[in-house]
């Protein structure tokens, strides 16, 4: 009887570990294919000085 329950055990947990397995691999395709390519998305450069009335006033006291 001890020797049913260790078979039991060991396959239950061997398909817990089989299952997660399939679940990571599974779960991981998905993510991939849901994400751009390197390189495919431009990202716009950031907007470091814009010239306005105030900036201009200010750099004419510069002058």
């Amino acid at each position: 009887m001890t020797e049913e329950k260790k078979t039991t055990r060991r396959g239950f947990f061997a398909g817990m570990l089989a299952g997660a397995g399939a679940l990571a691999v599974l779960g991981g395709a998905k993510k991939s294919a849901a994400m751009p390519k390197a390189g495919s998305m431009q990202i716009p450069e950031p907007i470091l000085f814009e010239r306005n009335e105030e900036s201009a006033r200010y750099y004419k006291t510069l002058y």
